[in-house]
């Protein structure tokens, strides 16, 4: 199989992944928590996104793709940051993911105006590095509240393990970008080829965080 090929095959497998989110978790949306529904709205953002950069990449031959993966990473920090707001009841750390996101944006904007060449790595490592922050945040709080005895069956759980995991491993890609391009050159593909399958196991664990909370609803419906 060429690397073209496998290129093609790990873009639709991304793609997928966050569609399988969406489906899953807006499936009898109204009756779910907040956080699976703010999870829900994060893999339809993510299918439209990948939707614009597609028709970027059939009628403007990809001349708005940089812009479009900015913006989506903007947004998934916002999203992501409003899911932790939404899981943890406690107002300094609420106040502080508040902060975060102001922050953010501002690391955002300026990253372009000051830093055009490292823009996207700055603004892609930083938000890694925010989600880290939250995702152990909230296993300390997991640790202290024990909100179920059996954690496994709990979605945020694997919510949050996904998107440690997840954030972890590209923050390492994002922050060495510069060096990754220089060094890989004509093998930049195999960087975007296990990015993306990385991407599509995520969002399977994400998925599974939605379908368990699913699965409990039905089994609370079926005892009703």
């Amino acid at each position: 199989m060429s690397i073209l090929s496998l290129n093609n095959i790990s873009h639709y497998a991304s793609w997928l992944g966050s569609l399988i989110i969406s489906i899953i978790c807006l499936i009898d949306f109204k009756k779910r928590p907040d956080y699976v529904k703010v999870l829900g709205i994060y893999g339809l953002n993510s299918v439209i996104f990948s939707l614009l950069q597609e028709l970027s990449s059939l009628l403007f031959q990809n001349q708005h793709i940089n812009t479009i993966g900015h913006t989506y990473v903007l947004l998934e920090s916002i999203i992501l940051s409003w899911l932790f707001y939404l899981v943890i009841p406690f107002s300094r750390f609420r106040q502080a993911i508040l902060f975060s996101i102001s922050l953010y944006i501002l690391v955002f904007l300026f990253s372009f105006l000051l830093f055009p060449k490292s823009a996207h790595a700055i603004i892609r490592s930083v938000r890694d590095l925010q989600i880290i922050i939250f995702c152990l945040g909230y296993f300390f709080y997991l640790l202290r509240e024990l909100p179920q005895d059996d954690l496994m069956k709990f979605p945020m759980f694997w919510i949050n393990t996904a998107l440690l995991i997840f954030f972890s491993g590209t923050f390492v890609l994002s922050y060495f970008r510069e060096y990754i391009v220089a060094m890989m050159s004509d093998r930049f593909a195999d960087y975007w080829i296990f990015r993306n399958f990385f991407r599509f196991a995520f969002c399977l664990v994400l998925a599974y965080g939605g379908w368990l909370n699913l699965k409990s609803i039905r089994a609370n419906q079926s005892l009703n």
